[in-house]
């Protein structure tokens, strides 16, 4: 599946966001082997740069195949909502500066910019999430939006939803059973 964003699925959702959400999370714990990225559009940073990024990442991951990032390659990203940032990128004997990477390291931007932008992610979100904290919504789900508005750090969502082909349940029900908390 491939998506241009929430903000392009939700409308088609009308009624059934919990549903919905409930869906996707399926898909993703029952398909532990698939990545998922997280790739700006529009800007990084200051830097207009439209769609660009999630070209050149779509054909970098499909040239990669299966490949693994290398445990240098990446880091915890400074603000956990995003998961992991990359210390570098080649592409193409190509180095995508860290610039785009961090944008932290843009100087109209600063540690200071980015954890002001980092603030307003995180009150945006706690804000939306409460709207699927009742209902039918997964235990996985309301575990990770608890961690969400308790500030949780990258471990405790990887403690969630292991990063890694550790796991393998067969389907949802199967895992919902082996980590309730």
């Amino acid at each position: 599946m491939g998506s241009e964003g929430v903000g392009s699925y939700w409308p088609f959702a009308t009624g059934q966001k919990i549903n919905h959400a409930n869906m996707l999370l399926k898909q993703i714990i029952e398909t532990p082997r698939t990545n998922y990225t997280l790739v700006p559009n529009q800007h990084i940073g200051v830097w207009k740069v439209g769609f660009k990024p999630q070209l050149l990442m779509r054909e970098y991951l499909t040239r990669r195949g299966v490949a693994k990032l290398r445990s240098d390659q990446f880091q915890p990203a400074r603000c956990s909502l995003l998961g992991y940032e990359l210390n570098y990128l080649t592409i193409e004997g190509s180095k995508i500066p860290s610039r785009f990477l961090k944008v932290y390291n843009q100087t109209e931007v600063g540690t200071e910019g980015y954890d002001a932008g980092a603030q307003m992610l995180e009150d945006f979100f706690r804000q939306e999430l409460q709207k699927y904290l009742k209902g039918n919504l997964l235990q996985t789900g309301k575990r990770i939006i608890d961690a969400c508005l308790s500030g949780a750090s990258i471990d405790d969502y990887n403690k969630i939803v292991p990063n890694s082909y550790s796991y393998a349940f067969s389907n949802m029900e199967d895992y919902e059973l082996n980590n309730s908390h």
